[in-house]
């Protein structure tokens, strides 16, 4: 008799905690939707928020230009260029690149164009000297109306 009762007990356990793990995952299913339903809705607020954000923008340098107070900044990248096989100098030359921005004139502003190597030059006294062969680039990154 008590073994017939520990197998009921046992079945009636098994019962609940199978049926309460169905459950929680109902409920933790639901959730998952709920948030994934959430992220959709915040992607789709993002975008909206970015095309508002280019529309104000633009009508910034539109009135900037009516009134005559537009600036032209234009960002360098100047790096190092070794003609090497040695890896080390190549890491190196990428990690020391340098970036800045700089407030240009119209005229040069229209020379320009992003992605334009403006200047890549030999450095003669490294070759001499050190017998290291190697460049100057200076490559325009951006250029922006503010």
């Amino acid at each position: 008799m008590k073994k017939i009762f520990g197998l009921g007990c046992l079945f009636l356990l098994s019962i609940f905690i199978l049926s309460g793990c169905s459950l929680e995952e109902e409920v933790l299913n639901v959730k998952i939707a709920n948030l994934e339903n959430r992220a959709e809705e915040l992607k789709s607020e993002i975008a909206l928020l970015k095309e508002e954000k280019q529309e104000l923008e633009k009508k910034n340098v539109t009135i900037k230009k009516e009134k005559g107070i537009e600036k032209y900044m234009v960002t360098f990248e100047i790096k190092q260029v070794h003609y090497t096989s040695d890896y080390k100098k190549i890491w190196k030359d990428n990690m020391n690149q340098l970036e800045f921005s700089v407030m240009v004139d119209k005229d040069f502003f229209d020379s320009i164009e992003v992605g334009k190597e403006l200047k890549e030059e030999l450095r003669l006294g490294s070759l001499i000297m050190e017998n290291s062969f190697g460049s100057w680039q200076i490559i325009v990154k951006d250029k922006k109306i503010v």
